[in-house]
């Protein structure tokens, strides 16, 4: 009896230490996939002007190849910066701009996921990537959400929150354009837009979007001039990667050639310092260097220094009296002797 007893508590034993372990186990498997999601979700493939991401409490400044990950708040000030994410959406954010990437989660096996957005303030330009279920991205202004139906478009949001939200063309794998449509709704209302730069807007959260209105020529001329201008922008920053790249691997010729401009610039500089041009007349420093200089029947007065230069021209025959004070410095002449013209030029 007392065996079997004793059997039956080691069994029961044996059963809450395996129990222990695969519930350790779960644990640290779930901490394992949370550390996964807390991971880059993409990164700045382009960018004409640094912009800051407010991570948590730390304040990080972009450039080329940063990564991106969830709960950043991407600011821009006079710059733009394109974002690439994990399924290959891409977001191009314009200047004085800021969006916050508030959820992503993607399956590249599935093609399933998620993407949150919100845009708080300026120009989101947005470019669906490989999420399959197109019904869980969103992106939310301060005044309304668009859902996604895997296409081109384009938010703009004001100080006041107002937002405006315009369907663009987009371009498949083989470079042929199609047109996706997305729906633009609130609390007050829903459009859908389904038409090439069709646009609406939503003022407040209270008022529903504006009924839908392709924009007008001029209006879509200029988004295809900024497309362009994008495009050249981007491969500009290729061609001087490369470069980069090439002068990387030149070695030794690079410095020779920095010393021949550096060489040319103190040439120019020299050259500049020998003459002074006044009225399309080249006169040199030690000719003007007198309170007055006749030069080709004209008389002028000149005062130069590091940071000021002044010349007035008069008549020869004409009486000046000239005063000119320059932090603290004063000099005066006559010409002859003076009196029938007065200057006085205080320079600050």
């Amino acid at each position: 009896m007392v065996i079997i007893i004793l059997q039956t508590l080691l069994h029961r034993l044996t059963q809450v230490h395996l129990g222990s372990i695969l519930a350790l186990v779960t644990i640290s498997l779930n901490l394992l996939s949370v550390s996964i999601c807390l991971g880059s979700v993409g990164e700045i493939t382009f960018q004409s002007q640094p912009a800051q991401i407010t991570r948590g409490v730390d304040k990080i400044l972009t450039e080329k190849g940063t990564l991106i990950e969830m709960d950043d708040v991407v600011e821009t000030l006079n710059g733009v910066v394109h974002l690439v994410f994990e399924d290959d959406t891409k977001v191009k954010i314009k200047e004085y701009s800021e969006l916050v990437i508030d959820d992503f989660v993607y399956e590249p096996s599935t093609k399933k996921g998620k993407l949150n957005l919100k845009a708080s303030i300026g120009n989101i330009r947005y470019t669906s990537g490989l999420i399959a279920n197109k019904e869980n991205i969103k992106i939310d202004t301060p005044t309304a959400s668009v859902s996604v139906r895997g296409t081109d478009f384009n938010i703009t949001v004001a100080e006041s929150g107002q937002s405006s939200f315009t369907l663009l063309p987009s371009v498949d794998t083989f470079g042929n354009e199609y047109t996706g449509k997305i729906e633009v709704s609130n609390i007050s209302g829903s459009v859908m837009l389904t038409i090439p730069f069709e646009n609406t807007v939503v003022t407040s959260m209270v008022s529903p979007p504006s009924p839908p209105t392709v924009l007008s020529q001029n209006s879509i001329s200029k988004i295809k001039r900024q497309e362009k201008k994008d495009k050249q922008d981007e491969a500009e920053e290729d061609d001087e990667g490369e470069e980069d790249e090439g002068e990387e691997e030149g070695g030794e010729e690079e410095p020779e050639q920095e010393a021949k401009e550096e060489i040319n610039e103190e040439e120019l500089v020299e050259k500049e310092e020998e003459v002074v041009l006044i009225e399309e007349i080249i006169v040199s420093k030690e000719e003007a260097s007198g309170i007055f200089t006749e030069i080709n029947n004209k008389v002028y007065f000149i005062q130069e220094d590091n940071q000021n230069k002044v010349s007035i021209s008069f008549d020869p025959t004409s009486s000046i009296s000239v005063t000119y004070e320059n932090q603290g410095k004063l000099i005066s002449g006559d010409h002859n002797n003076g009196g029938q013209v007065i200057v006085n030029i205080n320079q600050q």
